[in-house]
C-alpha cells in the first residue's frame, strides 16, 4: 500500500510538472520588448502624443498579446498628462488608459498613413492583427 501511494504521488507530481512547463508563458521577443520600451509618450504635450516611428516598430515587431503584456510593464504611475510632464518618467500610457483602445488608435493612425501611400508604412503590423 505504501509503495502504491508513493507511485501515485510521484506520478501526479511528474504529470503536473510536465503540464506546467508545457503551458508556461513565453516571454516576448527581445526585438518586441525594445520596440515597446522606445514607444513612449512625448513630453511637453497637453495630450498623449507618440513618435510615428516608435509606434510603427512596436506594432510591427510584436503580436497583439506581446504588445499588450509589454505595454503593461511601462504604464505611467500618473493618471494625467500634466503629472506625466511634471515628473518626466517615460511611459507608454497613463495609468487609467485603456490599452486595447490605445492599440486600436495607433493601428488606425498607421493604417491611414499606409493608405495615403507613405512608403515607410507599407509593412504588415502583427500588433494590429495583420498576418506577416
Amino acid at each position: 500500500m505504501n509503495r502504491l501511494l508513493k507511485y501515485i504521488v510521484g506520478l501526479t507530481i511528474s504529470v503536473a510538472s510536465v503540464g506546467f512547463s508545457a503551458g508556461g508563458v513565453e516571454a516576448a521577443p527581445v526585438r518586441c520588448q525594445d520596440a515597446v520600451r522606445k514607444n513612449v509618450m512625448v513630453f511637453d504635450k497637453s495630450y498623449a502624443s507618440y513618435s510615428y516611428v516608435a509606434m510603427r516598430e512596436s506594432l510591427q515587431y510584436c503580436r497583439i498579446s506581446d504588445w499588450m503584456s509589454q505595454t503593461r510593464l511601462y504604464v505611467s504611475p500618473y493618471r494625467n498628462i500634466s503629472d506625466y510632464n511634471y515628473y518626466r518618467e517615460p511611459a507608454t500610457a497613463l495609468r487609467n488608459d485603456n490599452l486595447t483602445a490605445l492599440r486600436k488608435w495607433m493601428c488606425s493612425l498607421l493604417k491611414e498613413k499606409r493608405a495615403n501611400g507613405d512608403w515607410g508604412y507599407q509593412v504588415k503590423y502583427p500588433g494590429c492583427g495583420e498576418k506577416p
